[in-house]
């Protein structure tokens, strides 16, 4: 996403692992405290189709057609019965106007006691981007899913209740909408989510084993699904939930880290082809604070090699579990 709107609603603080601000950014300490993430909900399934019989007595929005995800998993079967161990190594983000950063339009997620993390990426051309993202992190923050019809309704609320002049309120009109990539362990491998051009790369010994939705940089330069805060979006938002969550099977040892990544990153990290200490995946690897992602995005962004957008990171560090 690469235009800046002129109205910004939240704040989204610099991620710091190293201070409080972090902790209250990713819902608590980056202690894990229960080696085995208990069952999370899945995302809600798609409402029931109306038959043809109904159809005329039903809102429009329950009757069009749900155009197909651009991007779906394969599915491959799980066949180990071990739960991987997730524990967050460290987060970082920079805004894609440093001397604006309020303006940061990603937002992440990490929850300690579910081991469960996730980025969202929100569209700048959209209308209060922010806010929706938000609302989503918060949402997905208390439950580790999204119920879909009640974040809409909140934001429909929180608009309604605004002073917007007559552009505002036709900008609101097209809604908002943001991508998500989230990951949280499960009986034989991870339960993983990717809507949109966000990404899940998967890492082993500092190099890049495999990425979703694509290891191929060209695949993000579409314009991508994502979920959107309009009713009318309802059944596409629920049907991309369902269609773009699936396992991803893991032997024990077979990866050790995860990189969510929103998607100035993503293509970043798989346009290098150096396999060496010099590699990008490996200059992020040995960042230690924001303070050195930023000063890395900068100079990247600078050489031409970054895409100047938001840009966020999570590494998670996976360990076998039982």
């Amino acid at each position: 996403w690469r235009f800046i709107s002129p109205t910004y609603w939240y704040g989204f603080r610099r991620l710091r692992p190293d201070d409080l601000d972090f902790l209250t950014e990713f819902a608590g300490s980056t202690q894990d405290t229960n080696p085995i993430a208990p069952p999370i909900a899945p995302p809600h399934a798609p409402l029931p189709r109306p038959d043809a019989t109904e159809s005329r007595e039903l809102p429009p929005q329950l009757t069009r057609d749900i155009p197909e995800p651009r991007w779906t998993p394969t599915i491959t079967p799980v066949t180990g019965t071990a739960v991987p161990c997730l524990s967050l190594r460290a987060g970082w983000t920079v805004c894609k106007d440093p001397g604006l950063p309020d303006s940061n339009e990603d937002a992440a997620v990490w929850i300690p006691d579910r081991q469960a993390a996730a980025v969202f990426d929100g569209a700048t051309e959209s209308f209060a981007a922010k806010r929706w993202v938000a609302l989503l992190r918060d949402g997905w923050k208390r439950a580790g899913a999204l119920d879909l019809p009640s974040l809409q309704q909140q934001y429909a609320n929180e608009i309604a209740s605004m002073d917007l002049t007559w552009a505002q309120q036709q900008a609101s009109e097209r809604g908002s909408f943001t991508t998500l990539a989230s990951v949280h362990p499960t009986r034989g491998g991870l339960s993983a989510t990717c809507i949109g051009d966000s990404a899940i790369i998967l890492i082993r010994e500092a190099t890049i084993v495999q990425a979703f939705p694509s290891r191929d940089p060209q695949h993000y330069s579409s314009v991508p699904d994502a979920l959107g805060s309009q009713s009318t979006l309802l059944d596409s938002g629920q049907e991309l939930l369902r269609l773009c969550s699936w396992t991803i099977p893991l032997d024990p040892g077979e990866i050790d880290s995860i990189a969510l990544v929103t998607d100035a990153v993503a293509v970043w990290l798989l346009s290098d082809d150096l396999e060496s200490e010099l590699s990008r995946l490996n200059r992020t690897l040995a960042i230690d604070q924001s303070d050195d992602w930023e000063a890395l995005v900068t100079a990247e962004r600078a050489a031409g090699r970054m895409k100047v957008d938001d840009s966020t990171v999570l590494l998670l560090e996976v360990s076998d579990g039982p």
